[in-house]
């Protein structure tokens, strides 16, 4: 898991979701009275068939003994690496943009931008009285 982060940390452990517990940190049953023991910095959150008040608690739970909660979101056979989180109309999005666009198709779009506007500006001053 360390790996496919990508991140520089130890981890404790982990919970158990659907199962049995094979680490320390137990089960979805068991895993709050166990984490209170431990010294955590950040938590990663990551419950995909989770219901949303679930997840809701957990995250609360997390927050309420200051641990910063990272939660992973579902985006299965997407490539997020271009996107970042944004906040629209008070939804939380994954906003996706061309990052690096060729100067010569800019200023084409540029040009074709000026040219309908002024295209726009004559036909509204001749339909209009």
């Amino acid at each position: 898991m360390q790996q496919r982060l990508d991140v520089i940390s130890a981890v404790a452990g982990w919970v158990v979701w659907d199962g049995e517990a094979d680490e320390e940190l137990g089960n979805k049953e068991t895993y709050m009275e166990k984490v209170k023991l431990l010294t955590i910095d950040e938590v990663f959150v990551y419950l995909p068939l989770c219901t949303r008040p679930e997840i809701k608690r957990i995250i609360d739970f997390f927050e309420s003994m200051g641990v910063v909660c990272n939660y992973g979101i579902d985006v299965a056979d997407m490539d997020i690496s271009t996107g970042s989180i944004d906040t629209l109309a008070g939804y939380t999005v994954i906003s996706y943009s061309i990052n690096e666009v060729n100067y010569n198709k800019r200023m084409i779009k540029r040009i074709m931008d000026i040219f309908g506007g002024i295209i726009g500006s004559v036909l509204t001053l001749v339909i209009t009285p």
